[in-house]
């Protein structure tokens, strides 16, 4: 991914990003839980509806159901692309509030 802009988006910080085509299939959501705990040391968070959200202490996974993941298989390692998720920075857990 490649950042292109930044912008404001119901007030709060964005970075526009694009993105190449990307030939791969969906990922389970099986597979999406061991790659955000391996790539980010993050687990399931299921105080958010959908069961798609995962989360540590300083960030917060969002939308990454396998219609917005993309895994392909490359020398015989998964390589993931998140499509369409949301990640977000969590001041509060940070700073301690």
């Amino acid at each position: 991914m490649k950042i292109v802009a930044f912008g404001r988006s119901f007030d709060e910080f964005t970075a526009i990003m694009e993105q190449q085509n990307i030939d791969g299939n969906f990922a389970t959501k099986e597979e999406i839980a061991v790659f955000v705990k391996e790539r980010f040391g993050a687990v399931k968070d299921d105080s958010v509806l959908g069961g798609n959200s995962y989360k540590t202490d300083k960030y917060l996974l969002q939308d990454l159901k396998p219609k917005n993941v993309l895994v392909k298989e490359t020398d015989g390692k998964n390589n993931f692309f998140v499509i369409d998720g949301d990640f977000y920075y969590n001041k509060t857990e940070i700073n301690g509030n």
